[in-house]
Order: structure tokens, then C-alpha cells, then sequence
């Protein structure tokens, strides 16, 4: 499938430190204030507003007074698609009368639903709402875009087999993301949905274009990164929370991955980007 949803929520927010992972996150803000960073810019949460956060890309989130914020978190596996997503900027306001505030309430009504189909129609409602956003914006594809983009996809399996596969796996996608500093392995993964070890990988491989264990590593080093450059934690402690038991190896790591040592990598980071001011 090309685009896929693989997290809706709708919650008072807490503090979300900062971190980045390899799909997007579209923020709504539905009450309260607050701020948001998406990469190296803070953006006041306003109500009526949405915020995109591209794959790769830190974020923050900071409320302020009663921040309620929608998300939705999803994989594109379509050029063109992302490209264009790429194009839009990252603070877009979605007027209270348009199309598109009612398209982004269906979304955010599907992806919290346990009915059947509430997630086949939570991506037909993502799919439209990414449509009709391009289109206000004025973005479209080089080429005559997605005729077969998500209607025509081949099914595997049942409706509801697909349905209750793809709820396990956004909630374990949820579960690493937010206990990097456990001790997380292929074996403790599958078993934690139930999953045949061979079938996890293989889809993780189709959601993300990598393994589970390659991915755990990938949101560990952003991590790390994030902590060394936004936080005082020292060295021992950032290892510990992100997963690693050692500190020697943690350094050994961190160099071979990104070519310097984590003392350097902070020395770079905070004399070049000074981080925000809460």
C-alpha cells in the first residue's frame, strides 16, 4: 500500500521531547496554546491550525495551557506523493467552514473508531484530506497523479485481518518509539504482537525500507542526537536512554554511525544551533 496510517490520536498533550522518526506526523490543534518545533523553527499552537512534520525531521512539542492536539502518523511510499507533501509548508490554518476542517474531522473520527473497516476508511479519509490540502495549495505532480494511487490496491488478506495487522503494528511502532532505553530484540518484538518473526521484518521492511532491529537503531542515533544537542544529560546517561548498557560501546557506535564521538557531535551542535528558549 502507498500511503498507509499507522497512528491516530486525541489527547490533552503532554511534554513530547524532541525526537524524529521515518514517517510524517500531521499535528491539529484543537484547543489551548502552546508551542511546536518542527526542525530548527518554533511555531505557536494555535487552534484551527495544522503542522506537518516530514520523515527525519525533530519536533518538539511544549503546551502551554490545556494543549489538546490531533495526530495522525503515516507512511508514503509514493514518489510523487511525497514530493509533493515535501512542497507544503509546515504550518498550514484549515478554516472552520472549508472541505478540508470537515475532511480532517472524518480522519480524526475513523482513525479513533473500533468498527469495522474504521481503518480502510481512516486512510480513504487521509488519502482525501492530503488531496484536497495539495490542491488549496496549489502543488501537484509532475505527471498525472495516483489514478490506482489507493483504491486499486491488492488485498492479501480479509478486510478485517488487514484492519487488526495493521492496529498490532502501529502499536508496536508506538511501544519502540517511546522505550528505546528498554532492551528491545526481533525475538521480544514479534512476540509482543504475536507476529511471525519472518512476516514482522517483511513488514517492516514495506512500511519503513528497513528491518525492525535497523529501525530501533536509526531511532536511537536521532535520539541520542537530539539529547546531545538539546540537553545537558551526560554522556552515560543519554546511552542508558536510548538503549545502550555500555558506554564505551554506545561512543564506539555513535562514531562509526556518524564519524565523530558524541562529545564532538554536541561541541558541533550546540556552538552552531542554539536551542529554544521555553
Amino acid at each position: 500500500m502507498d500511503l498507509r496510517t499507522i497512528w491516530v490520536s486525541d489527547h490533552n498533550t503532554p511534554y513530547i521531547e524532541p525526537h524524529a522518526h521515518n514517517y510524517y506526523q500531521m499535528i491539529y490543534c484543537q484547543k489551548g496554546s502552546g508551542t511546536i518545533l518542527v526542525g530548527e523553527t518554533v511555531y505557536d499552537a494555535v487552534p484551527g491550525h495544522m503542522y506537518l512534520v516530514p520523515p527525519m525531521v525533530m519536533h518538539e512539542i511544549t503546551p502551554q495551557e490545556s494543549l489538546r492536539l490531533a495526530e495522525v502518523k503515516f507512511v508514503v511510499r509514493r514518489e510523487d506523493l511525497d514530493s509533493c507533501l515535501k512542497q507544503l509548508p509546515a504550518e498550514y490554518e484549515i478554516d472552520e467552514s472549508t472541505t478540508l476542517r470537515l475532511t480532517m474531522k472524518d480522519l480524526i473520527r475513523e482513525g479513533l473508531a473500533d468498527s469495522i473497516y474504521s481503518y480502510e476508511a481512516t486512510n480513504a479519509a487521509l488519502y482525501l484530506f492530503l488531496i484536497r490540502l495539495l490542491r488549496k495549495a496549489g502543488i501537484q505532480a509532475s505527471h498525472k497523479p495516483w489514478r490506482s494511487f489507493y483504491f486499486d490496491t491488492p488485498r492479501r488478506r480479509s478486510a478485517g485481518e488487514d484492519a487488526e495487522r495493521d492496529a498490532e503494528f502501529a502499536m508496536l511502532l508506538h511501544y519502540i518509539e517511546h522505550n528505546l532505553s528498554d532492551h528491545i530484540t526481533l525475538n521480544s518484538l514479534a512476540a509482543r504482537v504475536h507476529f511471525d518473526k519472518s512476516y514482522l521484518t517483511a513488514r517492516f521492511k514495506d512500511s519503513l525500507g528497513a528491518s525492525p532491529m535497523r529501525y530501533v537503531s536509526h531511532l536511537r542515533m536521532e535520539r541520542a542526537k537530539s539529547l546531545l544537542a538539546t540537553t545537558d544529560d551526560s554522556i552515560t546517561q543519554i546511552a542508558k536512554a536510548v538503549g545502550f548498557s555500555s558506554i564505551h560501546y554506545f561512543s564506539r557506535y555513535f562514531k562509526e554511525k556518524e564519524g565523530v564521538t558524541p562529545i564532538e557531535y554536541r561541541e558541533q551542535r550546540q556552538s552552531s544551533v542554539k536551542p529554544p528558549n521555553y
